[in-house]
Parts: structure tokens; C-alpha cells; sequence
């Protein structure tokens, strides 16, 4: 199950899930190009290439927000895209 919702109008999106949350490794390299945790079968040629997170993180980071990810203390994972405030947009 995932969750959406958002913390405020303009502010945050957090995603969290109840799933395992992330390995101890994948908290540490999951901003890297080509990381994955899945094992990629010959018959996924072309899919699941460990780009998601590091695309996700280029994106924000060209938007002026940014991502963090976390395990949650009662299970389940949580990302979190933070973006400008949307007044401070609209000044510049």
C-alpha cells in the first residue's frame, strides 16, 4: 500500500508505504546511477536499470527542491520531494 498526501499547500510530498523499507545499502547508494536492489533477469533486458532515484534526485535538485528518503520507526519507507515554496517562484 502506498500513501500520498501532502504535509502543506505548497511545501512537501511525502510517499511512504508499509512495505520492509530500504537495506542499509540502499539508504546509502540509492542516489547513484545504475543501483539497484533487484536481481535483473536476462528477460529484463532494458528494464529495472537502477536509474529511478538518481533521475528522481536530477529533477528536483533542477526544480531548486530536493528528495530525501527514509525508513519509518514503525516499518515501511518514507520519501519525501520538497519543493521551493511556490510564493518564493512567483517573486523572482
Amino acid at each position: 500500500t502506498t500513501e500520498i498526501y501532502t504535509l502543506s499547500l505548497h511545501d512537501a510530498l511525502p510517499i511512504s508505504d508499509n512495505g520492509p523499507g530500504f537495506t542499509d545499502e540502499a539508504l546509502i547508494r540509492m542516489w547513484e546511477p545504475a543501483f539497484s536492489t533487484r536481481r535483473i533477469a536476462p528477460s529484463d533486458k532494458g528494464r529495472h536499470q537502477g536509474m529511478g532515484m538518481y533521475i528522481a534526485r536530477r529533477m528536483m535538485t533542477m526544480l531548486g527542491g530536493h528528495i530525501d528518503a527514509r525508513n519509518c520507526p514503525g516499518g515501511g519507507a518514507i520519501v519525501v520531494l520538497s519543493f521551493k515554496n511556490l510564493e518564493d517562484r512567483t517573486a523572482a
